[in-house]
């Protein structure tokens, strides 16, 4: 005398490619609509980002003080600290890892930035500021 199953046995393969098929209707179904509010999440953070460093430049440069934006660059005071460039962390991170990779560097202006750069690479060259 055999026992009968109460359950029915099911083919695992066709439950796991009837789930596949539903999650792709699921998708095609509401792609638009999921698309437009990922969009939407991912503008509003780099804009709440961007807002952040423009705060960050408005004091100007360190050394000589010039205040016109597209001239100030973020300069990592320790490179050994630096995980992330700021654009990288505006594009991709968190407010956190941002405000903490900030928080690394001071801001210069483009002139000042490659100075700072050039005696990092030849400490013992002669720079001549004039």
């Amino acid at each position: 005398m055999t026992k009968k199953n109460p359950e029915p046995m099911t083919d695992p393969k066709k439950t796991k490619k009837s789930r596949k098929r539903a999650k792709q209707k699921c998708y095609k179904l509401f792609r638009e609509r999921v698309i437009a509010k990922n969009r939407q999440y991912y503008e509003n953070r780099k804009n709440r980002a961007i807002v952040v460093v423009n705060e960050k430049k408005e004091k100007g440069c360190s050394i000589c003080g010039e205040k016109r934006f597209p001239c100030l660059q973020f300069h990592h005071v320790n490179p050994k600290e630096k995980k992330y460039t700021i654009g990288y962390a505006i594009e991709r991170l968190g407010m956190e890892k941002l405000n903490k990779e900030i928080s690394k560097c001071v801001i210069l202006c483009a002139n000042c930035h490659f100075i700072e750069h050039s005696k990092e690479r030849t400490p013992n060259a002669k720079i001549m500021l004039s």
